[in-house]
């Protein structure tokens, strides 16, 4: 499986993973959340690997606030598939495992 990375181009955490992965000169699929999200059947296979929705979610990113999910109830897996913008960057998918914002360390174990 070609590792996938899904993120924005703005995330500096995204860019960092890129540049990893460049260097290592290792083939992955980039999967921009600007433009689409993690289908169904992917985000529940994340979900499994992670163990929890929430720690999914970014409670400091600008659509999260800009949604005043804070102070909202809701079903972060509907909130997630409506607005992948408010999930944590970069997640890194691999048949190995998922890592949410890998370190270095974390990217070399699940490659």
């Amino acid at each position: 499986m070609t590792p996938q990375v899904y993120g924005t181009k703005k995330s500096n955490a995204t860019r960092r993973v890129e540049r990893y992965l460049k260097e290592r000169r290792i083939d992955y699929h980039f999967v921009d959340l600007t433009q689409r999200g993690p289908s169904a059947g992917e985000l529940t296979a994340i979900v499994r690997a992670v163990g929890d929705v929430d720690s999914l979610i970014d409670t400091q990113s600008r659509e999260y606030r800009r949604r005043n999910l804070e102070h909202l109830d809701f079903d972060p897996i509907e909130e997630i598939e409506s607005t992948p913008g408010i999930l944590r960057q970069p997640i890194v998918r691999t048949e190995k495992g998922v890592r949410v914002d890998p370190a270095d360390s974390e990217l070399s174990e699940i490659l």
